[in-house]
């Protein structure tokens, strides 16, 4: 039945980039990255002696956590070590490459703009990172990808609405929005807003969001529980 479900071709419709880097490559990411964040405005914490370099086995363990603090420190370890466009086309191309060895032929990649923005980044760079990963996994594995760009909605509705203008006028990309832990007015409230700064961004139909909950044909999404990291 394994060898079965392994020919089948398949599509992978939920799938977070920072969330797919192996313990190989956030050891690899580890050793190039020691110092701490050298973005101005980066919000997040960083020790002022640098950052550790990883061991596999250490990525390992920080990937079994236990409890959503584990996995926010196990998110955090990723992302601080993604500094380059270099750094984005490898956790790109890595993924294509996972991918085609499951079958899988299309799939449909969430990308945390909102926590680059936080660290002070600026998206255009890791934009041009991914883009060159997908082109090269396209020619080798022959896998179609789309990027959805993710808005965190601690970030307020402003930091939103900074994602909602990245995706403008980007090709094969789509917004979502977790609105979970939130009243039903506030999700609401939070939904209009969001929706009318897609619309003012002139994304077209590919992120106008249709109807609040569930996802529509475009992309854009609310959901009643946070998205899970999956990590390896």
């Amino acid at each position: 039945m394994s060898d079965f479900i392994h020919r089948l071709p398949k599509a992978e419709l939920h799938l977070h980039l920072e969330g797919s880097v192996e313990p190989a490559t956030l050891a690899e990411l580890s050793r190039r990255h020691t110092t701490p964040l050298p973005f101005s405005g980066n919000k997040y914490e960083q020790p002022s002696e640098g950052l550790p370099v990883l061991s596999e086995d250490e990525v390992r363990a920080l990937y079994q956590y236990k409890d959503f603090l584990g996995f926010l420190m196990a998110f955090k370890a990723v992302t601080e070590r993604l500094r380059t466009a270099d750094d984005y086309e490898l956790i790109t191309y890595r993924m294509m490459e996972r991918l085609r060895a499951q079958n899988v032929l299309h799939a449909e990649v969430y990308v945390s703009v909102g926590v680059v923005h936080w660290r002070g980044q600026e998206f255009s760079e890791v934009f041009r990172g991914i883009e060159t990963g997908r082109v090269r996994g396209e020619k080798d594995f022959g896998i179609s990808l789309l990027w959805i760009f993710d808005a965190v909605r601690h970030f307020g509705p402003d930091a939103a609405q900074r994602v909602v203008e990245e995706a403008a006028n980007r090709a094969r990309v789509s917004l979502a929005l977790a609105l979970a832990a939130m009243s039903a007015a506030a999700r609401l409230s939070f939904f209009a807003r969001f929706t009318a700064a897609a619309a003012s961004a002139d994304c077209g139909s590919r992120c106008t969001p249709a109807r609040l909950p569930g996802r529509n044909r475009c992309g854009a999404q609310s959901t009643s529980a946070p998205s899970a990291l999956a990590m390896a």
